[in-house]
């Protein structure tokens, strides 16, 4: 499983490394670290979805700070 953690990184920066990320890893899991800020996750969430992925809300299921892309 490939991993970005965003901490670091910012909110303005986010979707352009997350494109790139994505395009560099694709056809693998991905592991998408956004940590504590709501923001960062909309962000994180916004940029994803177009690319109709199958996305694990491990934030929703056991209140962590990431999710996992299965990028094919």
């Amino acid at each position: 499983m490939k991993v970005l953690d965003l901490h670091g990184y910012r909110h303005h920066e986010v979707p352009q490394v997350l494109h790139t990320f994505i395009n560099s890893n694709f056809g693998k899991e991905l592991k998408v670290i956004f940590g504590n800020s709501e923001k960062m996750k909309e962000i994180v969430l916004e940029t994803v979805e177009p690319y109709r992925f199958k996305i694990t809300r491990v934030d929703l299921l056991l209140n962590r700070k990431y999710i996992i892309i299965l990028a094919k």
